[in-house]
C-alpha cells in the first residue's frame, strides 16, 4: 500500500496519477495493489548423470497459471474548483494453459544434501479479462464517470528460473527417491502486465503491455521413480 499527500503529474503520467486527463492535481491520494499469482506444473522428465557429482533431469508437460490483480486508488481534496473527490477501481484476471519444457540440475554436496538450480520456458494459451470503474464525488453522491470492459485471448511467454538447497533420500533395493528443496525462484511473463495510461473523461482507457516478473522463497516436495 502507498500513499502520498502531493499530487502527481497528469501530464507527465508519473506517481500515483489522476486516471482522468486534465484532473488538476489533489491534497492527497492512495492507493493499493493487490496480486494473487498461482502456477500448477504436470510433468515427467529422466533423470542423467553427467558427473560423479552432477546430474540433469530434463523434463516436459503441461503448465497451468492464473494472474489475479487488483488495482484501488482514492483521489481526494482537488486543489483547483470545479474538480471532483475521485475513486478509481482496476481488476484484471488471466487464466492459462500450456505446455511446458525444462531441466532441474542438481549438483550433490554430501550426506544427501545437493545444490539445484531450474529453468523451465511455457508458452500457455490465455484468456485476459480486464475491467475498470471511475466515480466522482458530485454533490455529496458519487457518480459512475466511467466504466470500461475487455477479454482478449493470446499465447503467453513465460519462464522460471530457481536455485536452492535440497536434500534427497534414496531407498535401498529401489529405483524411488524422495526430495525436498527449498530456495528462491523468478518467475517472467512476458506482455503480461496491463497499465492503464491516462484517458479523457467517458473515453475508453488505452494500455500498455509490459512484463510480469515475481521473485521470492519457493518450497519443493517430489519423488522420483
Amino acid at each position: 500500500r502507498s500513499s502520498t499527500f502531493q499530487g502527481a503529474d497528469a501530464t507527465t503520467n508519473t506517481g500515483l496519477i489522476s486516471v482522468f486527463f486534465g484532473q488538476e492535481p489533489y491534497e492527497y491520494a492512495s492507493g493499493t495493489r493487490k496480486l494473487n499469482f498461482n502456477t500448477i506444473d504436470v510433468d515427467l522428465g529422466k533423470l542423467v548423470d553427467l558427473s560423479e557429482g552432477l546430474s540433469s533431469r530434463f523434463f516436459g508437460g503441461i503448465r497451468a497459471g492464473w494472474v489475479h490483480q487488483q488495482f484501488l486508488v482514492n483521489y481526494k481534496n482537488p486543489i483547483a474548483p470545479g474538480q471532483f473527490d475521485t475513486n478509481f477501481n482496476e481488476r484484471e484476471k488471466q487464466v492459462g494453459i500450456g505446455l511446458l519444457l525444462g531441466t532441474d540440475l542438481f549438483y550433490r554436496i554430501g550426506l544427501g544434501f545437493e545444490i539445484v538450480g531450474n529453468a523451465s520456458t511455457s508458452i500457455l494459451y490465455s484468456k485476459t479479462e480486464i475491467s475498470q470503474g471511475g466515480e466522482e464525488l458530485i454533490n455529496g453522491i458519487y457518480e459512475p464517470s466511467i466504466a470500461f470492459s475487455d477479454i482478449t485471448h493470446n499465447l503467453q511467454p513465460a519462464i522460471r528460473i530457481a536455485l536452492g538447497l535440497g536434500w534427497r533420500c534414496c531407498f535401498e533395493d529401489s529405483n524411488t527417491a524422495l526430495s525436498i528443496c527449498a530456495g528462491w525462484e523468478n518467475n517472467y511473463w512476458w506482455d503480461q502486465y496491463h497499465i492503464f495510461t491516462v484517458s479523457s473523461l467517458g473515453s475508453p482507457p488505452a494500455f500498455n503491455n509490459a512484463p510480469l516478473s515475481i521473485e521470492g522463497t519457493y518450497f519443493r516436495l517430489s519423488g522420483d521413480f
